[in-house]
């Protein structure tokens, strides 16, 4: 695992960092997808505390995600509600699920739409956290 530093306009300093394991994986019905977990350097509770958080968005990409049954956690805990935008799983989990340091995303495929077949390849991961 390495990271990179950036600085975007008006001199802050941003942080990239590059995953260990690799996407994409395959969701099957009672197997765990194998995602690595997320990494967050900010105390969200603390911002949230503070006022000066705005949104958490979880976004996850799954091709040919159709109507199939999967549950979503974070570090063991279910957000409230979990929509869905064309391929991808879509959420706004409470500042409480989120913590410093690495976070697990669970996902585990319950059951197949219509007795579907084809493969359902998690590809993208991405949580958002944005502040005031």
């Amino acid at each position: 695992m390495y990271g990179i530093d950036f600085t975007v306009p008006g001199g802050y300093t941003a942080h990239a960092v590059q995953q260990q394991g690799a996407l994409p994986r395959t969701l099957e019905v009672g197997k765990d997808a194998g995602l690595t977990t997320v990494p967050v350097s900010d105390d969200v509770a603390a911002a949230e505390t503070a006022g000066t958080l705005e949104t958490i968005e979880l976004r996850i990409k799954i091709e040919n995600l159709a109507d199939h049954r999967i549950d979503l956690t974070i570090n063991g805990h279910t957000p409230k509600e979990v929509g869905r935008e064309e391929d991808w799983l879509v959420c706004h989990p409470e500042a409480s699920m989120i913590r410093r340091g690495r976070n697990r995303i669970g996902l585990d495929l319950q059951d197949r739409a219509g007795g579907a077949t084809e493969r359902l390849p998690v590809t993208d991961v991405q949580l958002w956290i944005r502040y005031r």
